[in-house]
């Protein structure tokens, strides 16, 4: 494994707000988690190794990143293949339709060593029981073409497996991207569906990998079972 390729893989991750955003008007809506006051707000860390993490500040000259993302961010490293870092938040959530919203960068430097983990969403008992992922779980790849430029491909994880959702070429790089989750409930005889939408724009739909429950955790990063994969990310 090339060390210059460990020290030039670079990801931002941005994220913006857990919104939990039912149609129905008796439904719950969580919203806002970004950060703004310079705490974790709720988030907890998992660190190993090499893993590391902090908050810093957005560029408030930027009117588009301090307006969209907030005053802070959360950064997130993990530098190599024996560490692990990873942030997690759990919340309150019983409706079967909502969706979970966050902001992407993409650093110009990013090489590519192993896939990174964007997102994992959970379902988290309130009790003693066992965790359940829910929707869908994101990762962004990398496809090395001749003579040496990198397409980044994000893959959507879902009941059936792992799916290429979308492409990014050098032109989406360093720039801030939407990404949300949607949650769709069931409509007999249909079962409930997954649609992901990137700058707004739908760009798939999938089975939840467990479509008995729903979203009450966001783990984002790289944990200890995915220890193998690295990179840096801001969330």
């Amino acid at each position: 494994m090339n060390p210059m390729n460990k020290i030039l893989q670079i990801v931002f991750i941005c994220v913006v707000t857990m919104v939990l955003a039912p149609v129905l008007l008796n439904a719950t809506i969580l919203f806002r988690n970004d950060f703004e006051d310079s705490t974790w707000g709720g988030w907890t860390v998992s660190v190993n190794g090499n893993g590391d993490r902090a908050l810093r500040s957005e560029n408030l000259l930027n009117d588009y990143a301090s307006q969209a993302h907030g005053d802070f961010s959360l950064w997130i490293q993990d530098p190599n293949d024996t560490s692990y870092a990873n942030a997690y938040k759990t919340f309150t959530n019983s409706a079967s339709e909502y969706m979970t919203e966050f902001y992407l960068w993409i650093y110009h430097t990013h090489a590519h060593i192993d896939s990174f983990p964007l997102c994992v969403l959970w379902n988290v008992p309130s009790g003693l029981g066992i965790s359940h992922r829910t929707d869908i779980a994101l990762v962004l790849d990398t496809v090395i073409t001749p003579p040496d430029d990198q397409i980044f491909i994000i893959r959507a994880q879902d009941a059936n497996g792992f799916h290429t959702a979308c492409y990014l070429d050098t032109s989406d790089l360093d720039t801030w991207h939407k990404i949300q989750i949607y949650r769709k409930p069931p409509e007999a005889p249909l079962p409930a569906k997954v649609v992901l939408y990137f700058d707004g724009d739908s760009i798939g739909t999938y089975s939840p990998i467990n479509s008995n429950y729903v979203t009450n955790k966001i783990s984002l990063g790289t944990t200890q079972a995915d220890s193998l994969s690295d990179g840096e990310v801001f969330l």
